[in-house]
């Protein structure tokens, strides 16, 4: 039984850019790492059309397709904020996931089909920001070198790529002691 003060909690599905526990945290604080799931029958992609112009990663169903990510534990009340962190172009879905022997709904956040575009490349800071997510929770050598070759272009806003690179070495030596509910 919960007590009165026990927050109501979501599971969240990270597969991309907030795969790091410490981006995640910075953006939702309650953030709390269960662990990595496998999760079949999807392959990750970066042609969901971003603001900026540059790709950004989706999942889309894809025969004999296998992703990995991170699931977390969130306060139900903050899942507002990921919907503003996911912005205007994602379609927050329910995935159902096995983690730690147990099988557990999901939400997390797919490209709208109008906003795919196969042609488009991330930047070089966002594609580092996913492979460092990956890195950092251990997915599998060969799923890490399917990361790295996605092809990345570099931002020509020289301030906005300052701050991503910033973020990524603090993501780089972000120490172990982050909140983890995982058994």
């Amino acid at each position: 039984m919960s007590s009165p003060t026990h927050e109501a909690k979501i599971h969240y599905l990270a597969y991309g850019s907030n795969l790091h526990p410490y981006r995640l945290q910075n953006r939702v604080p309650s953030a709390r790492l269960i662990g990595v799931a496998p999760v079949a029958g999807l392959k990750l992609e970066f042609s969901k059309r971003g603001n900026d112009g540059s790709g950004k990663c989706t999942i889309v169903k894809a025969e004999g397709g296998l992703i990995f990510a991170a699931i977390f534990n969130i306060d139900k009340k903050e899942q507002s904020i990921l919907d503003q962190v996911e912005g205007a172009g994602y379609e927050r879905q329910t995935l159902q996931v096995r983690i730690a022997g147990k099988t557990v709904n999901a939400c997390t956040y797919i490209a709208l089909g109008s906003l795919i575009d196969p042609d488009i490349k991330p930047f070089h800071w966002y594609k580092d920001i996913v492979i460092e997510g990956a890195s950092y929770l251990s997915f599998p050598n060969e799923y890490l070198e399917y990361l790295n070759r996605f092809e990345c272009i570099q931002d020509q806003n020289d301030k906005r790529s300052t701050e991503k690179q910033a973020l990524l070495v603090e993501m780089k030596t972000y120490s172990t002691d982050f909140p983890f509910d995982g058994k």
